[in-house]
Parts: structure tokens; C-alpha cells; sequence
């Protein structure tokens, strides 16, 4: 009996804890959330509105310009979220913190992969409510809220696309969660140029790979149907997300108030 009580009073406690760094991390990056939020949600609004001016329907070419800043928007945020690591007296103050490692690292996880997907769902409606405002201010045709599946099609994104599309997600914000507390400073433009890096070379190996089985006379086939093949590069990207997310706490877990140079 006594141990479930101690038992219980500990998970009790453990979230009282849990839930006090949320506020605690919450509060304190308040106003940089709620600038970059404003601003984000404030330049797709604006970018409607252009499009409403220009009579724009809300197509193939603005849905794709939007995924790519969104790319660009979503993996910046995610190596921010360990600014407070940044310096020696703000790295004092965020380790000197009673919490627990996975306390004081949980709230990053939850700004990286649910605020974030969800401030970009905002924004979507932002830039088509602006171009709607736009369209009605100057033209008189009738207009509607185009949606991806409208512009698209219900059956041209698959569940495997689908699947690929999300674990692409999900493995970028891991990288650049990682590149954030690898390198607090300046994380978002080292932890690209390292993807630079990896991506030529592994592309050109690859490359010379196939030029010389091509060359001696072996065929390049997929074994697997185009399909299959999505679903095991979703699953790859799935993984790679959840190493680099373990990556991010092991490496905070372990971090001290004195940085290395290759650290900064």
C-alpha cells in the first residue's frame, strides 16, 4: 500500500513538474512566439490580398510557393528552440533549473512538431481569406476557399504521398531540433550548410555509382512498386526523425555551462 501511494505521489509530482516548466517556457518565450507567429500569419494575409488584386484562383504555383517558405519558416523555428542555450549565463540559468532533463526538453518538442504544423494550417487559412478579401474588393465574380484537395484533386495526393510528406516533415524539424542544441549559435545556417554538404557528396556518389554499373552493363530497375517504395522512404525518414529528436535530448541532457568551440 505504501508503495502505490509513493508511487502515485511521485507521477503526481512528476507532472506538477512537468506541467509548471510548460508555463514557465511558455511565459518566457511569449513575446517571440506571438512576434514570429503575427508576423508569419501577418505576411500570408498581405500575400493573399496580392493575389485577390490579381485575380488570382489559388492554384497549383501558390499552394507550392507557400510549402516551400513554410519549409524554409518551420525549420528556422525549430533551430531557434534552443536559444536560451545560447549563452553561458542563460545556459546557467536553464540547467540550474530543478526540472528534469526530459521536462526541460519536452516543451521544444511540442513547439517543433505541434505548434508549428498547427501555426502553418493557420496560416494557409490566412493567405486564402486574404485572397478572398482581395478578389471581393475588386472584382465581382464569385470566389471560394481553395483548399489543397480542390486544387489538386481528392485522388492526386495518395495516403502513401501523404505518409512521405509528413515523415519529410517530421525528419527536418528533428535535423534542425538537433542542429539547434549541437550549435546554439547561428544553428539554422550551420546545420544547412552540413545538409549541403551531405546531400552533394552523397548525390555524387550515388551518381558514379549508377554511371558505372550503367557502364558495365547492368540495368537500374525498381524492385518494388513506386508505391512501396514511398512507404520505405517515409519509414526511413520516420526513423531518421525519431534518432535525431533522441540525438537533441541526449545531447541536451549532457550539456554543460561551458561549451566546446566546436559547440558555438
Amino acid at each position: 500500500m505504501d508503495t502505490t501511494i509513493n508511487g502515485g505521489t511521485q507521477a503526481t509530482a512528476s507532472i506538477s513538474t512537468t506541467g509548471a516548466y510548460l508555463r514557465k517556457f511558455a511565459c518566457d518565450n511569449r513575446k517571440a512566439n506571438l512576434t514570429a507567429i503575427g508576423a508569419f500569419l501577418l505576411f500570408w494575409f498581405v500575400y493573399g490580398i496580392m493575389l485577390g488584386l490579381n485575380n488570382s484562383g489559388g492554384g497549383y504555383g501558390e499552394i507550392i510557393f507557400y510549402c516551400w517558405i513554410t519549409i524554409f519558416a518551420s525549420t528556422l523555428y525549430a533551430s531557434l528552440t534552443f536559444q536560451d542555450m545560447k549563452s553561458k549565463e542563460s545556459r546557467l540559468a536553464t540547467l540550474m533549473n530543478p526540472s528534469t532533463a526530459l521536462d526541460k526538453f519536452l516543451p521544444r518538442i511540442l513547439a517543433a512538431f505541434v505548434l508549428v504544423p498547427a501555426v502553418i494550417f493557420v496560416g494557409y487559412c490566412c493567405a486564402e481569406l486574404g485572397r478572398l478579401t482581395g478578389t471581393a474588393i475588386m472584382y465581382s465574380h464569385g470566389i471560394v476557399f481553395a483548399w489543397p484537395s480542390t486544387v489538386f484533386g481528392p485522388d492526386v495526393i495518395t495516403w502513401d504521398e501523404w505518409a512521405l510528406i509528413i515523415a519529410y516533415f517530421l525528419m527536418s524539424q528533428a535535423i534542425f531540433l538537433f542542429g539547434g542544441i549541437l550549435w546554439p549559435r547561428l544553428s539554422f545556417l550551420k546545420t544547412m550548410g552540413c545538409l549541403m554538404v551531405i546531400n552533394t557528396v552523397g548525390s555524387l556518389t550515388i551518381a558514379a555509382i549508377v554511371a558505372t554499373l550503367i557502364h558495365n552493363g547492368y540495368t537500374i530497375r525498381l524492385l518494388v512498386s513506386p508505391e512501396t517504395l514511398q512507404l520505405i522512404m517515409a519509414g526511413v525518414m520516420a526513423v531518421i526523425a525519431i534518432l535525431f529528436t533522441w540525438g537533441a535530448y541526449y545531447r541536451f541532457k549532457k550539456s554543460t555551462v561551458i561549451y566546446g568551440i566546436r559547440q558555438r
